[in-house]
Order: C-alpha cells, then structure tokens, then sequence
C-alpha cells in the first residue's frame, strides 16, 4: 500500500464535517428562467425556455466498491428524484457509475419526456 492510498483511506476524521451542511430546499418548479442548480458531483439542472434540463441526476450512493470510498458529505436538504414533478430533457454524459445512476433512473424514468444519451446508454437505459 503506497502512501498516498495510506493517507486517502485512513485520513483524520476532521477532513470531513461532522454535521449536515446548509443548503436550501431544491424545486425544479421553483427555478426561473434562465436559471441553473447545482445539485452536486455532475448534476446541473437549468430552466432554460421553461423546459427543465438535468444532467447526469445521481441521488444514490453509487459505487463498484461501497466498502472502498467515503460517503457522500450530508445536507440538511438532501437533493432527490422526489424534488422534480417533470423533467423535459434528462442528458446523460456517459455510462460511468457516478453519471448514470441505476438507482436514480428507476426513480426518474416516469418523470422525464426525453433522454438524450450517447451511444450504448440508450441500452442499458432500456434494459432496466
């Protein structure tokens, strides 16, 4: 085991906090015009015309090794599949575990009027 890894994995436990961090309450149906969220790692939402974009939703804890990685920082309001009524566009970057999120589309699916994914995403899109 290399040093860096030594340092990543067994690190002080104030390199993380220790209570939930502010955040506000997230509404896609609250969002103007014009206007974009962040809602952590990849995901952007953005009213843009009044059609609701989302980009790469991930509201699990996806990982290949859940043993192996830190869990996400937790927020007094923690973004979900149940903060949007209807999502017009949902755009999925790629098929890596932390842009598309097996969890995330069975919980987004009924919500959203077109997906737009690369080649090979539509698979596994259609497959779950």
């Amino acid at each position: 085991m290399n040093l860096f890894y030594a340092l990543w994995v067994f690190n002080k436990p104030t390199r993380w906090p220790h209570e939930p961090l502010p955040s506000a309450k997230f509404s896609s149906e609250a969002m103007k015009n014009s206007q974009m969220s962040w809602l952590g790692h990849s995901c952007v939402v953005a009213k843009l015309s009044d059609l609701v974009i989302v980009t790469d939703p991930v509201f699990s804890r996806p990982s290949p090794f859940p043993f192996a990685f830190a869990k996400p920082f937790q927020y007094t309001h923690t973004p979900s599949a149940d903060d949007f009524d209807a999502i017009d566009v949902l755009l999925i970057s790629h098929d890596h575990y932390d842009h598309l999120d097996y969890k995330s589309m069975l919980a987004l699916h009924s919500k959203v009027k077109k997906f737009l994914v690369p080649l090979g995403v539509k698979q596994h899109l259609l497959k779950w």
